[in-house]
């Protein structure tokens, strides 16, 4: 199966496509005083307008002074989009009272949406679980864990350890 098809295939197990999410940044707005950057002001990387970020909070600057203030924000796309630490430097829509914009730290990635060969894995590996054998158990147990995208187990069966220095599991060593 593939596509729609797939979905309701998976669906019947209980497993999901992952949809598509935008990527994530934290940004420092230099906001004058007495004035506000509503949210959904929009910035973008140096030299790249296409790469836009918008925010997702108000930037309040109540004080008398210009004031750095901490905003969430995504980018206007869905998907990966990169944007290193200290290039989100360019004010895209002008505000009044917003001087300047900044991100101390690299934006978290967003994904595009799930593929059906990574869906036809991840359902496999899924159903595995719940079988006889405690390597696939493992290997989805630990595949279920938020962030995790890919596991590998290692199993040695021989009397000896193997070439990497892994024990035999299961036996007592006296």
């Amino acid at each position: 199966a593939s596509g729609d098809q797939l979905d309701a295939v998976a669906e019947i197990t209980d497993v999901w496509r992952q949809q598509p999410s935008k990527s994530k940044v934290r940004l420092t707005l230099s906001v004058a005083a007495h004035s506000t950057v509503p949210a959904g002001s929009v910035a973008n990387v140096a030299g790249q307008t296409s790469n836009r970020w918008v925010t997702l909070d108000d930037a309040v600057n109540s004080g008398g002074t210009t004031a750095s203030i901490d905003v969430g924000a995504e980018a206007s796309v869905v998907g990966p989009q990169r944007a290193n630490a200290a290039t989100i430097t360019q004010i895209s829509t002008p505000v009044a009272g917003w001087l300047g914009v900044t991100n101390a730290l690299d934006a978290t990635p967003g994904a595009n949406a799930e593929l059906d060969p990574a869906l036809r894995s991840r359902r496999q590996s899924l159903i595995r679980a719940g079988g006889s054998s405690p390597i696939d158990a493992v290997r989805a147990a630990i595949g279920r864990v938020a962030g995790v995208t890919s596991v590998q187990v290692f199993e040695n069966i021989d009397d000896t350890p193997d070439a990497d220095g892994r024990p035999q599991i299961g036996r007592a060593h006296v």
